[in-house]
């Protein structure tokens, strides 16, 4: 068993030993006492980068843009119902009745006021 760990060593000794090279920048002939690593090659940082700047111009032009307005797809209009007027053809938040549109806005704008109240209740206990 021991043997086989210093086999191994020697093994990762060599390869340390194999990958250094002298013959880059020597201080007038002398060796440094401890191998360098070759330092990582630039060209594959360059690569790395350029595809990282690729990746993110892509995803920025795939991107869905989001309009002011979302609408349905064209043609399904009459599949809609509004919960508002229990009629075809749009939502409750575009309905036409006045009525109707003042018990949507005001049920939101109360439920977005239980809503902010709920969070600060947790945020409190």
């Amino acid at each position: 068993m021991v043997t086989a760990k210093i086999a191994h060593r020697a093994k990762v000794n060599m390869a340390v030993a194999t990958g250094v090279d002298y013959d880059e920048e020597s201080d007038g002939g002398e060796e440094a006492d401890a191998p360098r690593a070759p330092p990582p090659p630039k060209k594959v940082k360059i690569a790395a980068r350029r595809t990282k700047a690729a990746m993110r111009q892509v995803k920025a032009t795939e991107a869905p843009r989001k309009t002011a307005e979302a609408a349905p797809a064209p043609g399904r209009f009459g599949e809609l119902k509004c919960y508002a007027c229990n009629q075809l053809g749009h939502f409750a938040r575009e309905c036409r009745d006045a009525e109707a549109r003042a018990r949507s806005d005001e049920y939101l704008a109360r439920r977005e006021q239980d809503r902010k109240q709920q969070e600060n209740e947790d945020r409190a206990t």
